[in-house]
C-alpha cells in the first residue's frame, strides 16, 4: 500500500511539474508564422496605433519577413514589402546593404513576440501577437 501511495504522489508530481512548464518557452518557439501589432513604445512612451497599424501584419517565414501595412482614408491601400532577414540568436538583420537594421528580440513564444530596434536616442518597442 506504501508503494502504491508513493507512486501515486511521484507520478502526481511529474504530472505538476509537466503541466506546469511554460508552453511559452522561447526555446521551442518559432518566429516563424503571422503577427498582428498589439502595442508599441517609443522611448517609454505608449504610442496609440490606428485603425490601418492594427491591421498590417508582419509574417516570417525561413528567409523573409513580409511586411503588409494599410493605409488610406478607410485603410484601403495596401503595401507590401518582402525583405530578407537573418537571424542569430536573439538578433534579427533586417533587409541588406545600407538599408540593413538590427532587431533585438526580447520575448518570443508561442503567442507573443516583442522586438526592440535602437536608433540613435530613439527606442521602439513593438509587441506582436501571432496569428
Amino acid at each position: 500500500m506504501k508503494l502504491l501511495k508513493n507512486l501515486s504522489l511521484a507520478l502526481l508530481m511529474t504530472v505538476l511539474l509537466v503541466g506546469c512548464s511554460k508552453d511559452d518557452d522561447s526555446q521551442s518557439a518559432s518566429l516563424i508564422g503571422s503577427w498582428k501589432i498589439s502595442s508599441q513604445i517609443l522611448n517609454d512612451q505608449t504610442l496609440p496605433l490606428d485603425e490601418c497599424e492594427m491591421k498590417s501584419t508582419i509574417t516570417f517565414d525561413a528567409n523573409n519577413v513580409t511586411v503588409k501595412e494599410y493605409d488610406g482614408e478607410n485603410c484601403e491601400d495596401l503595401e507590401i514589402e518582402v525583405i530578407p532577414y537573418t537571424r542569430n540568436g536573439d538578433t534579427l538583420i533586417v533587409g541588406t546593404g545600407e538599408d540593413k537594421d538590427e532587431v533585438k528580440i526580447l520575448k518570443l513564444t508561442q503567442s507573443t513576440l516583442e522586438i526592440e530596434h535602437r536608433d540613435g536616442m530613439y527606442v521602439l518597442v513593438q509587441k506582436y501577437t501571432r496569428l
